[in-house]
């Protein structure tokens, strides 16, 4: 090994073509949408690329898409337009439409105005749609274009400036249209010296290139020509605040404000011939068109050494900074080198080796200035001042010839250890002997790479960690440390190192990175552990380097992890590799070495590298994320804007994605959630599709994101979509059934009511006609006994002389029987007609028991008699009753009380007072008389039911109320009973 060189380039270049997927080599335009997504104009389609895959479309409808000479996003519209020569078209649902346009012309470029149209650079001139039409376009209806008139036909490019003036070219013309009119900006007669771009920056400033003559300025009414010119033009970019500027030597940062150039990158020499297009996208990679090819370019992050003689590659096992700055590489064959500048030498001199067949593992230089070296399997090798070297075998004491580390402790004692065994030397006074301290742990099976770092506590412990877990010696004591409660198995430890403070740091070979933090007491604490799922790209590491800076560094076998904290100690993690220059080989071995606050080296057993860490931004550009395509059972559906809508036995459906991340695309890893199934993310990984089987009818929204790391997420990409469920459990069918059996019970229930209340009414109307019948009956017991009274008192009356009052008794009398006649063919009866039957008949009886007693009708005055209605025979036996059985055995004044009024509650009371014997005499009178036996009250049994069918009829309020009175002695003072009727009118 004598000559190392490296690729010095800032960016890694790689070449695309139609081997990768691309429809064809001859790049036109290129274009990033929102969402990601690179798309490529070529000379026989547009094709679309997600970092993974290239989507090719070469027709829209039956039209063939021909050159396409550029593609703009409308955002209002959420479509691609892709401008052909032949004509427009547009991207929508996942498929290509051709612009249903009455000018049927080629269109060369577009640009929007802000207010939803858009201007369009044709072979006709400069075009304008408005946003109605452009709206008609998409939606696959007829639109008509508005030419400029009296302007430049065969138009290339057009933009639109903050002022609203268009600037439009043809092959070597540039324009600017506005209010005051058209005016030509500049001309070329050069042959080939076609304009290329034109960048409106800001108000005042307009950039434009053309082929030959270069870079200009518009600036404040002025043309200026801008001093910079290599060779061959190509093309304009303006990304976010940055213009970059393509020429055949390369790509050049342009500063607006001070006409400044920068270079960025280099084009490589055996494919710079054609140029086309650029295109910085937003992770600041490169993209370049070429009439034979795309090439893509990224910042390099790792410079990877190549040694002059190819044949003897670079195997390293080791790395180490000596104290004069100098590195040292440790090799197999127990060789030592040397790096001077880009010159590797032999660091040992004329001995050229520590050991025959080993390899060197690890190197030291300790507080003596000696030089220790451990070899895989032959042991320590110790260099002193004199030069010589010395051998340090199991022989001498040492418990393993395997040893991975070499570590001087702070009393100046060297720990090394390995396959088994470590082992503290003990360095005396000069002329002493080295001491050996062995402390052992042996396993069944294998004992290789027991023990393959280690790190002094601030208690003067030793931490060691290996293949078979983490270990401490303190004293005389080694011991495991366990972390069983962190892992169901041991650690498989592949190196420990210190970190900044009290911080130590771990990595595995199966579970990532884990921090410690280790006290001035000697205790070891985890703090966090660092997996996959917090963004590592494996969890399988080898080693670590704690930077200058504060920041990790560790390998894994596809590249380099950075964890960095930023605010509230929270952890930014960032993975690179092969596409960032990366090792493309794979290794056995790899060991960090910071050698310098801007160089941190790489040694595998396939090579070496170096990276500066001040290269490595803080952030990640923000992934971005598409839907490819919606499989469905039998068929696929490409995603569209409308939700899907499925039948309830298509219970299946699987998703299709991309993220887009063009610098590292097999970094990125995804999470979906579903909503209807569960709330959390779940991580996929790197998978592209996921896919959900038997599910429930319901409506659901998938959400998928990218991420990379652990702070660069993609917005979630949301797609909504139902099954329906089957039309047995739809709500439709549901409520007609629920409406169905509703209609049934209702018709049930409304005809049983009707057949109820046609039992009742036909029961109501027996019992009326019975209490009519019983009334009657009561009438023609009544009225016999009644005629026969009377008649008995008009013969005494005329028997005795008393012919005036035989005559009146007699007229009285054929009164009262001609009103009871005509109340047999009546239920009602008017109060007047009452009033007029209770007085006659009290006149009788007064009459027939010679004035015995006395009786008052009244009636309230606010009473219409001759309207209120009440039924027929209901208070005479009342009456009766009061005359019989509680006046007539009465000693002495003898009353009768007859009123009516209506009260509070608009009923009519009806009340029949007397101041006779009362109920309990007038019972015990009757009992004697009936000898002791019983006899139903008819008539007051009568009236209730009267009463009750009244009720029943009127829905009113019908009732009777008998009282005993008594004064303030025991002694009864009468009967009075209350009516309380419905105030019935005659209709």
């Amino acid at each position: 090994m004598n000559h190392l060189y490296y690729d010095s380039s800032r960016y890694i270049s790689t070449v695309m073509g139609t081997r990768n997927g691309l429809p064809s080599s001859q790049i036109l335009c290129l274009y990033q949408q929102q969402a990601g997504p690179l798309w490529i104009g070529t000379s026989i389609g547009v094709s679309r690329f997600d970092g993974f895959d290239f989507e090719n479309f070469l027709s829209a409808g039956n039209r063939q898409t021909g050159k396409v000479h550029a593609v703009k996003e409308d955002l209002h519209n959420n479509v691609i337009w892709v401008m052909s020569e032949s004509g427009l078209c547009f991207y929508k649902e996942g498929q290509l439409f051709p612009a249903l346009l009455e000018n049927d012309l080629s269109v060369n470029d577009m640009c929007f105005d802000g207010n939803g149209g858009a201007w369009l650079a044709t072979a006709a001139g400069p075009a304008f749609v408005g946003k109605a039409a452009l709206n008609d376009l998409v939606a696959r209806k007829k639109a008509a274009l508005k030419i400029l008139p009296a302007s430049a036909k065969m138009v290339k490019k057009i933009a639109l400036d903050a002022d609203s003036s268009i600037w439009f070219s043809t092959r070597h013309v540039l324009y600017r249209y506005n209010r005051q009119g058209l005016v030509k900006i500049w001309e070329t007669a050069l042959e080939g010296d076609d304009i290329t771009s034109i960048v409106c920056h800001n108000r005042d400033t307009v950039f434009f290139t053309s082929v030959r003559s270069g870079l200009f300025a518009y600036e404040n009414g002025s043309l200026k020509k801008i001093p910079f010119q290599k060779t061959i033009s190509a093309n304009l970019q303006q990304q976010e605040d940055s213009i970059y500027y393509l020429t055949m030597h390369g790509v050049y940062g342009f500063t607006a404000s001070s006409h400044q150039t920068r270079f960025i990158s280099a084009i490589p020499e055996e494919l710079n011939l054609w140029l086309s297009c650029l295109l910085v996208d937003r992770e600041r990679n490169i993209w370049i068109g070429m009439h034979d090819c795309l090439i893509f370019q990224q910042e390099r992050k790792f410079y990877e050494y190549k040694n002059a003689d190819a044949a003897a590659g670079i195997e390293l096992f080791s790395l180490y900074r000596r104290k004069d700055g100098g590195l040292l590489m440790g090799a197999n064959r127990g060789r030592v080198f040397e790096k001077r500048k880009n010159d590797v030498l032999n660091y040992l001199g004329p001995q050229t080796s520590v050991a025959e067949r080993a390899e060197v593992r690890a190197m030291l230089e300790d507080s003596r200035g000696w030089m220790w070296y451990a070899t895989g399997f032959e042991g320590i090798r110790l260099m002193r001042g004199n030069g010589h070297i010395e051998n340090i075998t199991e022989k001498d004491g040492l418990g393993t010839n395997s040893n991975s580390f070499l570590l001087e402790d702070a009393n100046g004692n060297i720990w090394t250890g390995g396959d088994g065994a470590v082992t503290k030397i003990r360095i005396g006074r000069p002329g002493e002997k080295l001491s050996f301290k062995t402390f052992s742990r042996s396993y069944a099976g294998d004992n290789f790479n027991t023990f393959l770092n280690a790190v002094e506590g601030p208690d003067g412990a030793i931490w060691l960690g290996g293949e078979k877990g983490l270990f401490v010696i303190r004293g005389d004591t080694l011991r495991e440390y366990g972390l069983s409660g962190h892992t169901p198995h041991p650690l498989n430890i592949s190196d420990i190192r210190k970190g900044s403070g009290n911080d130590a740091w771990i990595t595995t070979q199966g579970d990532g990175i884990w921090q410690f933090n280790l006290d001035d007491n000697g205790t070891l604490s985890l703090k966090r552990i660092f997996t996959e799922k917090d963004g590592l790209h494996s969890n399988i590491y080898l080693n670590l380097v704690a930077g200058h800076d504060g920041n990790i560094w560790a390998a894994s076998y596809s590249g380099i992890t950075r964890i960095k904290f930023i605010k509230d100690n929270e952890p930014f993690i960032a993975n690179y590799g092969q596409p960032n220059g990366y090792f493309s080989k794979g290794y056995q071995a790899i060991k960090l070495l910071q050698a310098s606050r801007d160089t941190i080296w790489v040694a595998t057993s396939t090579g070496l590298l170096c990276f500066n860490p001040a290269d490595f931004p803080d952030a990640y550009a923000t992934p971005g994320i598409v839907l490819r395509n919606v499989r469905l059972p039998g068929g696929s559906n490409k995603p569209n804007d409308q939700p899907l809508v499925l039948p309830y036995d298509q219970k299946s459906i699987a998703f299709e994605f991309s993220g887009i991340y063009f610098s590292h695309p097999e970094a990125l890893k995804y999470a979906y959630r579903l909503s209807g199934t569960e709330n959390g993310w779940t991580d996929i990984g790197n998978k592209r599709s996921i896919s959900f089987e038997n599910l429930s009818p319901g409506t659901y929204r998938l959400e998928i994101r990218s991420y990379l790391g652990s702070h660069a997420a993609s917005a979630p990409l949301a797609y909504s979509f139902t099954i329906r469920p089957p039309f047995w459990k739809t709500w439709w069918f549901i409520l007609y059934c629920l409406a169905a059996v509703a209609f049934i019970l209702i018709f049930w229930m409304k005809k049983r009511e009707a057949a109820i209340r046609k039992k009742a009414a036909e029961k109501a109307l027996v019992q009326q006609q019975l209490i009519e019948l019983e009334i009657k009956a009561q009438r023609a017991q009544m009225n016999p006994h009644f005629i026969f009274n009377s008649l008995n008192a008009i013969s005494s009356l005329i028997a005795s002389r008393q012919n005036e009052k035989g005559l009146q008794y007699l007229s009285r009398f054929s009164k009262l029987l001609r009103m009871v006649v005509d109340e047999n063919e009546t239920s009602f009866i008017s109060l007047k007609d009452e009033l007029e039957l209770l007085r006659l008949y009290l006149q009788l009886e007064a009459l027939r028991f010679v004035d015995s007693f006395t009786y008052n009708i009244q009636a309230d005055s606010m009473l219409n008699t001759d309207q209120v209605m009440l039924p027929s025979f209901l208070i005479h036996p009342l009456v009766e009753n009061a005359v019989w059985h509680g006046l007539l055995h009465k000693e002495g004044e003898r009353k009768l009380l007859i009123e009516f009024r209506r009260d509070s509650s608009r009923q009519l009371l009806c009340i029949v007072q007397d101041n006779g014997i009362g109920i309990t005499a007038a019972k015990k009178i009757k009992a004697e008389r009936l000898n002791g036996a019983s006899r139903k009250e008819k008539g007051l049994q009568l009236i209730r039911e009267r009463l009750l069918a009244l009720q029943e009829k009127t829905m009113l309020h019908a009732t009777m109320h008998i009282e005993e009175l008594k004064g303030t002695d025991p002694e009864v003072r009468g009967t009075k009973v209350t009516l309380e009727l419905p105030i019935i009118y005659e209709t």
